[in-house]
């Protein structure tokens, strides 16, 4: 791998935030995020522009579709109707495009 590059092992969390920054800095979980890392491993974050009305049903299709680790919720249910996400940039642990049917 080049040097500056690196490798996505795995989405540990899938969150949202109107201020990404602030959420980051602050978040709840960041020991429980930290305490994933194996010796030499850096967390990053990733983050997209998501419109205000749409940040529950987009959260709760990634993490309803991915399942990660740290989340405790909306893994089982997705109350909304048939929505699509399509993502774009580079993140090989997620698909750029999938659908979720509603399950309550």
């Amino acid at each position: 791998m080049d040097r500056g590059s690196f490798l996505c092992r795995e989405i540990i969390y899938i969150g949202q935030a109107e201020n990404i920054r602030s959420r980051h800095k602050k978040h709840e979980k960041k020991e429980l995020f930290l305490a994933k890392l194996c010796p030499g491993e850096v967390l990053f974050y990733s983050c997209a522009p998501v419109a205000k009305a749409d940040l529950d049903r987009v959260e709760n299709a990634l993490v309803f579709e991915m399942h990660p680790k740290l989340n405790d919720k909306l893994t089982e249910t997705f109350p909304y109707e048939t929505t699509t996400v399509v993502s774009e940039g580079q993140c090989a642990l997620l698909k750029k495009q999938f659908t979720v049917e509603r399950k309550d």
